[in-house]
């Protein structure tokens, strides 16, 4: 039996690894402040070090769980010649990028995207 809603479970299992990084980085704050109170060069170096480290790693998987995602799409993407193809095990379809007259993202059920190319004269182009 969990006391957490699922959807904040999942919060929190994505967001992990940024809530560390912070939690390092507030702790390298606090050997800073020590450091600089009690006059103790180690401790402020252990501080700078630990806030930088923490600094980085943020921004490190904080970049990571943004652009992350949750399945991947069945499939290749090629760009070559000025032409986007996109091939399945079931088939693919090929658009030529002078062709396209809209290029969108589209969210659906449960965070899945899909780029859809519209091009003038053809079919359309899912790529999930």
């Amino acid at each position: 039996m969990s006391f957490l809603r699922p959807e904040i479970t999942r919060w929190f299992a994505r967001w992990a690894e940024s809530v560390g990084a912070v939690i390092l980085a507030v702790a390298g704050l606090w050997f800073l402040w020590r450091g600089f109170t009690r006059f103790n060069t180690v401790l402020e170096l252990i501080g700078l070090v630990l806030l930088v480290l923490g600094a980085a790693a943020f921004w490190a998987s904080f970049q990571r769980t943004r652009f992350a995602r949750a399945k991947q799409g069945p499939g290749l993407v090629e760009v070559t010649e000025r032409q986007i193809s996109y091939m399945t095990p079931f088939g693919g379809d090929s658009i030529d990028l002078d062709a396209i007259t809209r290029l969108e993202l589209r969210s659906g059920v449960d965070r899945e995207r899909s780029w859809v190319l519209t091009q003038t004269a053809g079919p359309t182009l899912f790529i999930p």
